[in-house]
């Protein structure tokens, strides 16, 4: 009998691949199509995935990442809650921002750089 390659092999590799070269959406795009089809990646490339989804400034898929990360086991910190921030200050997701906030109120350590330039962007475009 001969045994198919895992399809999580493959995507993950593709998300990778997209990921690395800068392909943000490409890459999000893949990981959307593993999702849809129950396919788990691994934490390593969750991660990298929060990174494109960040710049592609999503906030669901933000959070959808953030789901899968929780499902394999990884351990969510101030670097994940952060980026969920920054896209939910950029496109104006105040409910998902608040959220995000309560998380991080209650982790050790400073707020970072991106999250305090997303808050100075957006208090300048809001008034």
């Amino acid at each position: 009998a001969e045994s198919r390659s895992p399809p999580a092999a493959a995507l993950g590799c593709a998300a990778m691949a997209y990921a690395s070269g800068g392909f943000d959406h490409a890459a999000l795009a893949v990981y959307e199509a593993a999702h849809a089809r129950g396919v788990t990646l691994q934490e390593r490339e969750y991660r990298r995935l929060m990174w494109c989804a960040r710049a592609a400034s999503d906030p669901a898929i933000v959070l959808d990442i953030l789901a899968s990360l929780e499902e394999v086991g990884a351990t969510l910190g101030r670097a994940e809650y952060e980026q969920l921030l920054c896209v939910c200050l950029r496109v104006g997701d105040t409910v998902e921002a608040a959220a995000a906030r309560a998380a991080l109120a209650g982790m050790p350590g400073e707020t970072g750089a991106a999250v305090r330039m997303e808050e100075a962007r957006a208090m300048l475009l809001g008034g």
